[in-house]
């Protein structure tokens, strides 16, 4: 069955709807950011804004959750279904006429800028800096876009599959439609949770809109009810955590870090009805949550190594080695950005400096996803805005770093695909990179 048209679809969404849209859009371009769950629910209690949005799916509108703050942000083509779509539209079609321009005459230009489209395609300054602004925060058509915060001057890169969809000449209807269109997902859940749990579970839909591949997962299962967590006595509790000062057992066993740690008490079988004191262990927050996740991966921790570390720590506080810990934990656990390779790359290859830049951030955004998730396919390539929306959906990653994750995606699409880099722009990228890197390690 073919998709619908881009004028069927906003045609589905109701004056009322569109008017939420609007609030929200606005909302997004006058604050820099999303409006949260609350800011909606205070305009239109939570029942009604359900029943408004229920008709409609996540291919217009998504339910965020970052650090715990639930926001609602409108998908491309929601953004395309406010009040302002009709000229969002205008310009879109414009620029992907002179994609088609750039695409066919110049086999070697990756990134178009800002002055371009005032000097080559007839934009006004006004047009550009909105059609920057737009690319910015809704990545319609599926690429970064950075530059200055009034878009006075802003780049982005091309569209990394246009060959086969832009015709060398006449009309650019049909592979717009396909541009515009190419995410949209009629069953893609707006609920988060909706989301988490259909990922979890194989739903081919959302593995489709969030990794483009088919999902052989089985269909899933009657849920299971929940596993009660046995109540840790007093007692217990006392007991774990006067043994281990709350002192982190990876911690010590790994790093030989002996500061007092915010955590939890974690149970080393992993089942939460053992309850007795042999079974548990005090466990940063980060460790906890790395512990847990390790049952679905190859490298993941072990409860021999736990429980040895746990030992050993236990040791060690009886010696009141940890009166004398240093007050500060090492950088390398405190999140401190770490000394990354890329200095002798910067002066003898700096394009090399650059994709091994790259490379580093997709390991460390890799290694966040693997703590919160299981990947049914862990050899299938993960293109960079299903990363960036997996990170943000599914490991807390802030906007600000998910932006800089795609504005360092664009420059190193640019520049592996043959644009010129000297040492200076590969090491403001390195710059850049590194403390995106920590970030994502210190998750």
């Amino acid at each position: 069955m073919p998709k619908p048209t881009i004028n069927f679809i906003r045609g589905k969404v109701s004056s009322e709807a569109r008017a939420r849209f609007d609030e929200i859009w606005h909302y997004r371009l006058t604050e820099n950011q999303w409006p949260t769950d609350r800011w909606n629910y205070k305009r239109l209690p939570k029942p009604k804004f359900d029943a408004l949005l229920k008709s409609l799916n996540g291919a217009y509108i998504v339910e965020m959750d970052s650090s715990g703050t639930k926001t609602y942000e409108l998908q491309p083509i929601g953004v395309l279904c406010t009040s302002d779509g009709d000229r969002y539209l205008k310009l879109l079609r414009r620029f992907v006429e002179y994609l088609r321009h750039v695409y066919f005459d110049n086999d070697r230009q990756n990134s178009i800028q800002h002055s371009e489209l005032i000097n080559h395609a007839g934009f006004t300054s006004a047009e550009s800096a909105e059609l920057g602004r737009l690319l910015y925060v809704s990545r319609i058509l599926g690429v970064a876009c950075g530059g200055q915060p009034d878009f006075s001057a802003w780049s982005t890169s091309l569209p990394s599959d246009l060959g086969g969809i832009l015709p060398s000449e006449g009309p650019t209807d049909e592979a717009f439609e396909i541009l515009i269109l190419r995410d949209w997902h009629p069953h893609w859940p707006i609920s988060y949770e909706e989301r988490a749990r259909q990922l979890h579970s194989g739903s081919a839909s959302v593995l489709k809109h969030l990794l483009d591949v088919a999902s052989t997962a089985p269909a899933p299962k009657r849920k299971e009810p929940a596993r009660k967590r046995a109540h840790v006595p007093a007692a217990t509790e006392t007991k774990v955590l006067a043994a281990s000062r709350r002192r982190c057992a990876f911690c010590f066993g790994l790093n030989g870090v002996l500061e007092e740690t915010e955590g939890q008490i974690a149970h080393i079988d992993h089942d939460p009805k053992n309850a007795k004191p042999e079974n548990l262990v005090w466990l940063c927050s980060k460790h906890h949550n790395s512990y847990d996740s390790s049952m679905s991966q190859v490298k993941g921790y072990t409860a021999g190594e736990l429980r040895l570390f746990r030992a050993e720590l236990r040791k060690a506080i009886e010696r009141k080695e940890h009166l004398s810990a240093p007050k500060s934990a090492p950088a390398a656990i405190s999140g401190a950005a770490p000394q990354l390779p890329y200095e002798p790359q910067l002066k003898s290859s700096p394009r090399e400096a650059v994709l091994a830049a790259w490379k580093d951030v997709q390991r460390a955004a890799i290694g966040v996803l693997e703590t919160k998730m299981a990947f049914p396919d862990k050899t299938a390539p993960i293109p960079t805005g299903a990363l960036i929306t997996m990170l943000r959906n599914f490991g807390g990653v802030d906007q600000a770093n998910a932006t800089a994750i795609g504005q360092l995606a664009s420059i190193h699409d640019a520049i592996a695909g043959g644009a010129a880099v000297d040492e200076s722009t590969a090491r403001a990228y390195c710059d850049a990179a590194e403390p995106v890197i920590a970030y994502l390690m210190a998750k």
